[in-house]
């Protein structure tokens, strides 16, 4: 799911004040714990670029995993599977997306609601209606052609367009019939919408109740998946919150964390990145069933979090690349289905198999720019407008 799941996004996040840098913020604060909780909730003035080209890299593995698992005969090698990590690029996804709303202004009263929630439609949900009406269109221009592929191909495009399925589909349905990257919309539009509620809960306390709050989220999700309704839509809610309140609680210490991480030694600060990008793929080394990995996953993609911040660490996520597929990191994730099934569709057994991934690749983020451009920006600027009408 690669999402554009900030604070009104991660290109409005920052230090703290601005022309700062992260280390410069977090020493001026250091001394002060009183200030740093009143700095928890400052109004970000910089932009985040390496959580945002985060984003961008984990949006393209959900890419190329929705390309190797659709065919039938896909054999992987194990030094390719990083690279197409899906399920762990959407339980990033979570984490991050708690992190960054962590990051912005509270919500202390129902017009600041109102102004938070009209933000977020036109950050995510706008987008999501563009999406859903080319993959309408989509669907009824190649409907239910029958190609030997993996059986969830079958599950987008193979059912005639009705009023009834795309009102299920814009009503956030967790069953999706027109492009299958939607169904995580359905629980990161839900949980950003209750956010509110989870930042009264902890803001208010000491940071250990961000830790207990994220415990019994935790707790709960596995009283439920017991009782045999893990698979309801409740149930899975409640799974993935459990991520997004972890980033949650790694925002709620993230100064903390930070200090410590600038007085690591170089050796022990790149080790650690090695264990979180281990733990992160841990599904690849261990071979578990995915379920039981994905606790040490989210654990990953937390320490990915806070060492990427590091200015001591430079993996190439401020790179002009790599802050591309960050800026169209959300249309990417909205339109990349559509280009897969309509290309198999026409190309499948024209092309060579090398040939059609090529294409797919290059027409998936060309469209994810253009739409980025003509549809997701646009939104976003019509939901902050529409938040400034409400002061």
């Amino acid at each position: 799911m690669l999402v554009r799941m900030g604070a009104d996004s991660l290109d409005e996040l920052g230090a703290g004040h601005s022309g700062s840098t992260p280390g410069a913020a977090l020493s001026s604060r250091a001394g002060n714990p009183r200030r740093i909780e009143r700095s928890f909730a400052v109004k970000p003035t910089r932009r985040l670029q390496e959580l945002d080209s985060l984003r961008g890299v984990a949006s393209l593995s959900v890419v190329w995993h929705h390309w190797i698992w659709i065919f039938r005969d896909a054999v992987v090698p194990w030094y390719v599977l990083p690279f197409v990590s899906g399920r762990e690029a959407v339980i990033l996804f979570f984490v991050l997306s708690g992190f960054v709303l962590s990051l912005g202004s509270p919500v202390t009263s129902p017009t600041q609601y109102v102004a938070f929630a009209l933000r977020r439609i036109g950050r995510i949900y706008l987008p999501f209606v563009a999406a859903v009406a080319l993959s309408g269109v989509c669907c009824v221009l190649f409907f239910g052609r029958s190609l030997p592929l993996a059986d969830w191909y079958y599950s987008s495009w193979h059912e005639p367009v009705t009023l009834a399925i795309v009102l299920g589909e814009l009503a956030l349905s967790p069953t999706v019939t027109l492009n299958p990257s939607f169904w995580s919309l359905s629980y990161e539009i839900v949980i950003s919408l209750l956010f509110p509620s989870f930042w009264w809960l902890v803001k208010r306390r000491r940071g250990a109740w961000s830790v207990a709050a994220l415990v019994g989220c935790k707790l709960l999700e596995v009283w439920v998946w017991r009782r045999g309704f893990g698979s309801t839509y409740v149930g899975t809610l409640l799974y993935y919150l459990a991520f997004f309140m972890l980033g949650v609680a790694l925002a709620r210490g993230r100064h903390l964390l930070l200090r410590r991480v600038e007085h690591l030694p170089r050796a022990i600060l790149w080790s650690a990145l090695g264990v979180s990008l281990a733990a992160y793929l841990n599904y690849i080394l261990l071979h578990l069933q995915a379920r039981k990995t994905d606790v040490l996953t989210a654990i990953g993609a937390a320490g990915l979090i806070i060492l990427c911040q590091s200015p001591r660490i430079r993996i190439g996520l401020r790179s002009r690349v790599a802050r591309f597929f960050g800026q169209v990191s959300y249309s990417l994730y909205l339109v990349h289905g559509v280009v897969l099934l309509a290309l198999l569709d026409m190309f499948f057994g024209r092309l060579p198999k090398w040939g059609l991934g090529t294409l797919y690749g290059v027409v998936s983020v060309a469209l994810s720019y253009l739409f980025c451009v003509a549809i997701e920006e646009p939104a976003h600027r019509l939901g902050k407008r529409w938040a400034r009408q409400t002061r």
